[in-house]
């Protein structure tokens, strides 16, 4: 699947949790730029949507295409809007840095240690690791501590 969707969109919620999720999975990309005119989806080779609404949320509706020469447009459409826009993994996001003490959590983390390891090894009690853990979750804007890992390695935290 590919798209592109507008900046304006990424300030929602649940429109970022649902983009990064698509963005996740292999074959899939999602583009932001300032400027779409129209949202496009190409779900694979054989269909594509153009959404009633391109305001609305994906769960909105729209119209699927699956003539193969509106399906071959769309895609040569899509291709320029992708060439054009942001990865969405860099998309609208503000430069993170961690501080000493996060950063090490995270590598430790990223080693297999647990909280209770972390904190002995820190002079810290697990309940702060916890805590600090839970903060990266939020800050970096993922669910887990392994994705939190990637994430970090990914931006080139640790």
């Amino acid at each position: 699947m590919q798209d592109v969707v507008s900046s304006g969109r990424l300030r929602v919620g649940a429109e970022i949790a649902f983009f990064r999720a698509v963005d996740r999975f292999p074959n899939c990309s999602v583009g932001v730029a300032d400027d779409v005119p129209l949202r496009l989806t190409l779900l694979d080779d054989g269909a594509a949507v153009i959404p009633l609404d391109p305001h609305a949320p994906p769960r909105a509706g729209g119209w699927v295409i699956r003539d193969p020469e509106a399906v071959a447009q769309v895609a040569l459409q899509l291709a320029m809007l992708l060439a054009e826009s942001k990865p969405l993994a860099v998309a609208g996001r503000a430069p993170i840095e961690l501080a000493p003490r996060e950063a090490l959590i995270v590598r430790l983390l990223s080693a297999g240690l647990t909280d209770e390891a972390i904190g002995r090894r820190l002079k810290i009690a697990d309940r702060t690791v916890r805590r600090i853990v839970a903060h990266l979750l939020a800050k970096l804007g993922v669910d887990s501590r392994f994705e939190l890992a990637v994430e970090c390695a990914r931006r080139n935290l640790v």
